[in-house]
C-alpha cells in the first residue's frame, strides 16, 4: 500500500467519524429518561419492602440528618473498643541505703608520722589518716602499698589498690 493510499484512507475514516458524531449530537443522541414509567415500577418495589427497610428508606429521603442524633448511628459498632485501663502501679518504696564508690589510690609516708592514705570517695580523692571516720560507723583501720582496710566493729572491708569497691550506707531520714 502506498503512502498516498494510506493518507487518503486515514483522512476518510476520521472525517466519517466526525460527521457521524456531529449527527448524533444534533439529534439529541442517547436515551431520554422517562420519569413517568419509572414511578410505577418504584412504587411496586416499595410495596415489597420490609417495614424496617421502609424506615431506612424514609430516613434517606429526608435529606440531611439533624446535628444531634439520638441512639446509635447508622454505622455504629462495638468492635473498636478502647483497651481496658491498666491497673495502677504501686509507688516504689524510697531507697533506704545508697552506695558509695570507694577506690584506694595509694599512700604517702613522712618521717615521724603514720602517713596518709589517698581514697577516692564518689569520685573525689581525699586524704585520710589511720582511725579516720567514714559514714555509717566505718573507720580507716590500716593501709599499706597494696590495700586499705576499713573496719566497723568486727566487720572488715578490704580495698585493694586501684580496685573499686562499694560501701552501702543508710540514708539520713528527713524530719
Amino acid at each position: 500500500m502506498s503512502a498516498l493510499v494510506r493518507r487518503f484512507t486515514f483522512t476518510a475514516i476520521v472525517l466519517s467519524t466526525l460527521v457521524l458524531g456531529a449527527a448524533g449530537l444534533t439529534r439529541g443522541g442517547g436515551v431520554a429518561a422517562r420519569p413517568a414509567e419509572a414511578a410505577p415500577r418504584a412504587a411496586a418495589e416499595i410495596s415489597r419492602l420490609h417495614p424496617r427497610d421502609l424506615e431506612t428508606l424514609e430516613f434517606f429521603r429526608q435529606g440531611r440528618g439533624e446535628a444531634v442524633v439520638s441512639g446509635p448511628g447508622l454505622f455504629a459498632t462495638d468492635f473498636f473498643k478502647p483497651p481496658p485501663e491498666p491497673p495502677a502501679k504501686p509507688k516504689p518504696k524510697p531507697p533506704e541505703t545508697r552506695e558509695i564508690a570507694l577506690l584506694y589510690r595509694g599512700l604517702a609516708s613522712f618521717p615521724g608520722s603514720d602517713g596518709i592514705a589517698y581514697l577516692s570517695v564518689d569520685g573525689k580523692v581525699q586524704t585520710y589518716e589511720r582511725g579516720a571516720a567514714f559514714p555509717a560507723g566505718w573507720t580507716l583501720n590500716d593501709f599499706d602499698a597494696e590495700r586499705a582496710v576499713l573496719a566497723r566493729g568486727e566487720e572488715r572491708l578490704t580495698l585493694p589498690f586501684n580496685r573499686r569497691a562499694n560501701l552501702s550506707v543508710p540514708l539520713e531520714k528527713k524530719p
